[in-house]
């Protein structure tokens, strides 16, 4: 008698296979794993400090990029307290499906509850937005963990987006999601699931599943596909040995190695957070590159960090997995005073370290969307009008926005940031400037011009 074969699941592994199936065969079938980089090495630490921050009450060490980064975003979390449920794991069973989970962070919120996730990124285009969150799918298995374990109506999802680089800042995105809509969206993942458990009983390697059309867009998303060339050769017309695209493929995650974390410039200032625009996953090559030679230029040791979640995120005992929520609790009220209290010194750590290293006079401006200053104020025409131009042609095209693949705004995002940055380094950036959202190339624009931004004003409407 056969055994019942199940599979177990989680959002990156349904990730992956909505980016590519093949890819997920790679990786869940022949069990090739890439190992990790340098953007998911400064995610694991930022997270271990986070862990330590809301369970123990251990300030951030400011004297790591993680640390001070991490300190960008404690406005948006609550004080540390016992009511709340840090790096819980779980699974849940759904037939012959099996899910699995580690969330970052559980509030009880009178009669809802926050999920929360902490998101490092090079570029706040790539966040979701307060739509798009609600079809995401860690939002949507974390979501109906949640709203099944705590028998709730509704689950409040917060993402905390943690900006790298030269002008660290934080951001959130918030989405409250009913039982309902939650249930309705998780049937497309639940198809997914059925399909890869398929592929699990009917595929003995990644390079027996079919690609319709080669290459795709998922070849080139988060910088390129590590299989491109393996399924390259799969595609060609002579045909080659299965043995030996096996060989090759089972060398490409023995031979890859873990380039240096980053070490980032410390935060400057912090900026008013602002919802941002949502973008189709990035194309292009990352900006981590150039903050990875940057480091070995300057000669420094990174510390050497072990791949994972942060020690004592596996293997929860069963009290971290079960309701932390018997009852209805009382509604949690931030206590902002007690916040600035804490947060006095930290901030006062971090100027004295960004005048150490000469970063405390970075040029911003303040940027006016759809309002007028009564003293007036400069604009970003040229800006976005040389940018635009740049854009269009670098791709060959008679109008940035006739690029193909949704690639327009990422395209026009990349030369205005040029532009920007010449500005600041020529110290000739305004101090103040206005756009008007109405304008599309405002809109494509937006999250960069934003970015360069210390302060943000909006008009009400």
């Amino acid at each position: 008698m056969n055994e019942k074969m199940t599979i177990l699941l989680s959002p990156s592994q349904v990730n992956t296979a909505i980016d590519c199936r093949r890819k997920w065969g790679f990786s869940y079938i022949d069990g090739i794993k890439e190992p990790p980089t340098v953007a998911q090495a400064f995610g694991l630490a930022l997270h271990e400090i986070a862990e330590g921050w809301l369970r123990d009450g251990i300030a951030p060490d400011l004297s790591t990029p993680e640390g001070m980064l991490f300190a960008k975003g404690l406005g948006f979390l609550p004080l540390p307290a016992k009511h709340l449920e840090v790096e819980g794991a779980f699974r849940f069973e759904d037939g012959d499906l099996a899910w699995r989970g580690l969330i970052d962070l559980v509030t009880p919120r009178g009669d809802t509850v926050r999920v929360t996730d902490h998101k490092t990124t090079s570029n706040f285009r790539w966040a979701k937005n307060s739509t798009t969150l609600r079809d995401d799918t860690q939002a949507i298995i974390y979501g109906k963990h949640i709203a099944e374990r705590n028998d709730l109506d509704r689950v409040e999802i917060q993402w905390i987006y943690y900006l790298k680089g030269k002008r660290p800042q934080a951001r959130e995105v918030i989405a409250t999601l009913t039982r309902e809509e939650i249930n309705d969206r998780y049937v497309r993942l639940q198809e997914i699931g059925h399909e890869l458990l398929t592929l699990k009983k009917t595929k003995r390697t990644g390079l027996d599943i079919p690609v319709e059309t080669f290459p795709h867009d998922g070849c080139s998303s988060y910088g390129g596909c590590p299989h491109f060339e393996t399924c390259k050769e799969l595609h060609t017309k002579e045909e080659k040995p299965m043995s030996d695209l096996l060989a090759k493929l089972k060398g490409i995650g023995s031979n890859r190695t873990t380039p240096p974390p980053v070490v980032a410039a410390p935060p400057v200032e912090q900026v008013h957070p602002t919802p941002v625009a949502s973008i189709n996953p990035p194309n292009l090559t990352s900006a981590l590159s150039t903050e990875v030679a940057a480091a070995v230029v300057k000669g420094v040791e990174p510390p050497k960090r072990r791949p994972g979640r942060p020690k004592g995120s596996k293997n929860k005992s069963a009290k971290a997995a079960t309701p932390v929520v018997e009852s209805a609790p009382a509604p949690v009220v931030e206590d902002h005073s007690q916040m600035q209290a804490i947060m006095a010194p930290v901030n006062v750590e971090v100027e004295k370290i960004a005048a150490a290293q000469g970063v405390g006079d970075a040029k911003g401006y303040t940027l006016y969307i759809d309002c007028f200053p009564a003293g007036g104020a400069g604009n970003l025409d040229e800006v976005l009008r040389v940018g635009a131009n740049r854009a269009a042609e670098k791709a060959g095209m008679s109008h940035y926005r006739l690029i193909e693949y949704g690639q327009a705004p990422a395209q026009l995002c990349v030369e205005v940031r040029g532009i920007l940055t010449d500005m600041v380094d020529n110290e000739i950036l305004p101090d103040r400037v206005m756009v008007h959202s109405s304008n599309q190339c405002v809109q494509d624009a937006l999250p960069e011009l934003e970015a360069f931004a210390t302060e943000i004003v909006r008009a009400f409407r």
